[in-house]
């Protein structure tokens, strides 16, 4: 994925930053009161439901911050951007590269997680 395409996701999500910030801490919280349930498999369905939500929205909220076309901080426009525009085009490269690896991982890692626990079982 190319940063032009995630400018124009975060024109899209960049007004719903708060709710997917939101969203995070509360996926975060879900997880942490799951492991004081003291049952197992309450944890594990917290996981497998929690973690891919809170990956999915801190990596759209870190996409929305970043490729915001006037505000973003990978934007052409920040101050990256305006005293290293190489550096900049650079940067957005990884995070364009970096995000959508990120989301996989959080979307697979559940599973595995759940496979092994059970195979271990």
């Amino acid at each position: 994925m190319s940063p032009r395409f995630w400018e124009v996701k975060a024109t899209q999500l960049y007004p719903y930053r708060w709710w997917l910030g939101g969203i995070s801490v509360l996926a975060l919280i879900a997880i942490g009161a799951s492991g004081f349930a003291g049952d197992r498999t309450v944890l594990m369905a917290a996981v497998v439901v929690a973690l891919p939500i809170m990956v999915v929205a801190w990596g759209l909220l870190c996409a929305s911050s970043w490729f915001e076309p006037s505000r973003g901080t990978l934007s052409p426009n920040s101050w990256l951007g305006r005293h290293a525009p190489p550096l900049n085009a650079l940067a957005r490269w990884w995070a364009a590269v970096f995000l959508p690896l990120f989301i996989a991982v959080g979307l697979l890692a559940p599973i595995w997680w759940v496979l092994s626990v059970a195979r271990a079982a």
